[in-house]
Order: C-alpha cells, then sequence, then structure tokens
C-alpha cells in the first residue's frame, strides 16, 4: 500500500514505528511493543466464510505476514484496498483481544505466514511468530 493510499488517521503508533526505524535501539523500540500488546484488541481484515473467518495474511518481500492492525478503520480500509472484499460491500473485521490474537496469528503458521506485520501502509513493524508468545509475556500488561 503507498503512502498516497491513506485514508484511515494517523495515530500514535506511525509516531513509534518511524522513531524504532530511525533508531532500532532498546530505548525506541521498547515503547512501541509496549503499546502494541498493550492495545485491548487487534484488528485484522478477515478473510473466509462466517463461522470460519481467519486474519488474511500476505507476502511481503516473499515472505508470509499475518496482516494487523492498531484501529478497526486501518483494516477496513486495507481490505478495501488490497481487494479482499468485492467493491461496495463492507469488509469483514476481526477484533480479537490481544492474547487470542496471538493465538490466532500462531495458528496461521500452517498457512505459511512467519509473522504479524502491523499497519502496512502506515508503520509496518514486525515479529515473527516464533517470538510471538515471548513478545506478548515480556511487553504485555502482565509485564507491568
Amino acid at each position: 500500500m503507498s503512502e498516497g493510499d491513506q485514508r484511515a488517521a494517523p495515530n500514535e503508533f506511525d509516531a513509534l514505528a518511524r522513531a524504532a526505524k530511525a533508531d532500532p535501539t532498546p530505548e525506541s523500540l521498547e515503547p512501541l511493543y509496549r503499546a502494541t500488546f498493550g492495545l485491548d484488541r487487534w484488528y485484522f481484515a478477515a478473510v473466509g466464510t462466517f463461522p470460519n473467518l481467519r486474519a488474511f495474511s500476505g507476502l511481503v518481500d516473499d515472505v508470509g505476514y499475518v496482516m494487523a492492525f492498531t484501529a478497526r478503520d486501518r483494516a477496513e480500509h486495507y481490505a478495501t484496498v488490497q481487494g479482499i472484499v468485492p467493491d461496495g460491500q463492507r469488509p469483514p473485521i476481526l477484533a480479537l483481544p490481544v492474547r487470542e490474537a496471538v493465538q490466532h496469528c500462531m495458528a496461521q503458521q500452517r498457512l505459511g505466514a512467519t509473522g504479524v506485520l502491523f499497519d502496512d501502509g502506515w508503520g509496518n513493524w514486525r515479529f515473527p511468530l516464533a517470538q510471538l508468545h515471548a513478545f506478548a509475556e515480556q511487553f504485555g500488561p502482565a509485564a507491568d
């Protein structure tokens, strides 16, 4: 997704992601990680049919990622721009509490995903699925 395709409003994650990319040190990464795992929910553009919906996974640089978003409007916009739903239809969105979202992302390994990519087209930060549980334990609310 190009920067020109953005229609969802900027949010605090954009600045955190920019800071982490500019200077990827523990001091700049930790606030982004804590904010990500401190959300109430992660949002996903959903594919499949109810009740068997799952998060959309896509390839970025030939690597499979579960596409996750920090806000519903970003997931909806992504689904529309990427053509996940036919024109004129409102995309189905999964809104999962973070612990459940982590489990949902982990299940995508069987489909070839190796990571989770957040806010594609905005912040674009990633976590490897192999370490997702460890990140959740270290940076989630229980870690405070």
